[in-house]
This record gives C-alpha cells, structure tokens and sequence, in this order.
C-alpha cells in the first residue's frame, strides 16, 4: 500500500534534487557545463510525431553541439510505419511500439559503443507501454525506464501501474535508476493525481530533476527526470537542465552525471566536444 505523504512533505521531496532546471539557451549551457567531467549524459524530448520532426531534432543536436549525449530518449513519437526512417547516425535505435493511440510511442537513441538490454511491457490496466534499458558506462550501473502516458489513460491506473513496475524492478543492481519522459501529470500544481504520483515516487526512493515548466504556453511540468541513486558514489553529483529548444511546444530536458573530484582522468565537456563533433 503507497505511504501517503502530506503535501507540504511531496513538494519538499519532489525538490530534494536540489536543482531547479531552469531555462537555458545554447551559450549559457555551454558556460555551465564546458569544465563539467561528464560520465554519462541523457536528452528527453517530446518529439511529437518522429516522422514530421526528426527535422527539428537533428537542428537541435546541431544548434546545441548535443552530438556528445549517450541517450536520447523522445517521447510522443507516433506510427512509425519504417523505423529506417528514423535513424540518426552514429546511433542504435530501440522502439517500444507503443499503440495506445496514434500519438503513442518512445524511441531511445543510444551511442553505438554502449551495450544495452532493452525490453519493453504493457502495464496490465493502464495499458501504457514503457521500455527498459539497462547498461554500464564509465564504470556505472544505470537502469532507465522511459514512457509517454497519452493523456486519455487514467492517471490512477498508470500511477498504479508504474508503482508496481519500478517497485518490481528495484532489486536492479544499478548505481542509478532514471524515470524518465512525457506523464502529461503537472508536478507544478499538485492536485490528487499529481500529489498520489509524486508520493509514490518518493516512497521508492525518487527524486525530480526537473521541477520548473517544459511545456510554456501551459505554464506546466509535464516531461519528468527522476533518479534514484541505489548504489552511492560519493565524488558524483547530478545536473540538469531545461533547453530553450523548439523541436515542439515541449522543452528539451537533460540530465548529466559528472565527476566532482577533478583530479581524476576523465575527459572535461570541452574534451568531449571537441573529441565527438
């Protein structure tokens, strides 16, 4: 049964990240994390029809220099009648075949040199499909559960469902987990569903990483980052960001992993950029 937490406690909890993710453009992304040592890195992006946008994705990854990123996971993706056309080089590409509706869908994007377990599953009574990958990179066990919830799916059933899911999953052996996509649930305005949503998060031991809007002409946060750090390293520490981006109407959310101990071998952004692009 899901603790129930007081509402002031939620909120308290939901920013127990620590970081707000606040709006950033190509300049001032690149001023706070050029001297970052990034282990690992992940964009979400609501893509809103994979095949209409892939476009505005690639400008994306170009305006930004993002061609560094480890994952990409975009939500929303519709029917894709050929997955050929979705490829972007320099990545596999892992679809979960999500057909709820014809919005549904994820894709996640994963580096060639990373080896990845992917599987995917329809939640029993929300009939929400999520994929799961699990991989090692620098040395770290990471778990990431990605999902798109099509806003005519009950948020009752899908939080129950997803209670369950990353309740059975959390005998993972990973340093960290990361729930990751596009709810449609505003964790901005905590009404019941959201208050129910954030509580069972927290009681599995998640935090957020995005707690400002990512939607704008809404005013919501409906693309959500949480982590759950199993397994703790003490020299590593979490970034994220909102990007002024314009793929669609939703931002880009991202989130790092990076070094805090300087002194250690491992390649600053600046490194990195020069060394991918």
């Amino acid at each position: 049964i899901m603790v129930q937490l007081e509402q002031d406690e939620v909120l308290e909890t939901m920013k127990s990240g620590n970081i707000e993710a606040t709006l950033v453009d190509t300049d001032s992304l690149f001023f706070k994390i050029k001297d970052s040592k990034i282990l690992f890195n992940m964009l979400h992006v609501n893509i809103r029809s994979m095949i209409r946008n892939i476009d505005n994705l690639i400008l994306l990854l170009d305006g930004f220099k993002l061609y560094f990123n480890d994952i990409i996971i975009l939500s929303e993706t519709f029917k894709i009648p050929s997955i050929k056309q979705c490829n972007i080089p320099g990545y596999q590409l892992f679809y979960n075949h999500g057909d709820y509706n014809r919005n549904d869908g994820i894709i996640v994007l994963v580096k060639n040199h990373i080896n990845v377990e992917f599987s995917c599953k329809k939640l029993p009574v929300s009939l929400a499909t999520v994929g799961r990958l699990t991989f090692s990179v620098n040395n770290l066990k990471i778990g990431i559960t990605a999902v798109y919830r099509p806003p005519p799916v009950s948020k009752p059933d899908f939080i129950s469902d997803i209670h369950s899911y990353l309740d059975d999953i959390a005998k993972d052996n990973n340093n960290f987990d990361i729930f990751v996509g596009d709810m449609n649930i505003n964790i901005l305005n905590v009404d019941n569903d959201a208050h129910n949503y954030l509580a069972m998060l927290s009681q599995l031991g998640f935090r957020s990483y995005i707690n400002s809007v990512t939607r704008v002409d809404s005013g919501t946060c409906l693309d959500h980052i949480f982590v759950k750090q199993k397994l703790k390293v003490n020299d590593l520490s979490l970034e994220s960001f909102v990007l002024d981006s314009h793929v669609t109407d939703h931002a880009t959310t991202m989130l790092n992993i990076v070094l805090k101990n300087e002194n250690q071998n491992n390649k600053s952004f600046t490194e990195i950029k020069k060394s991918k692009l």
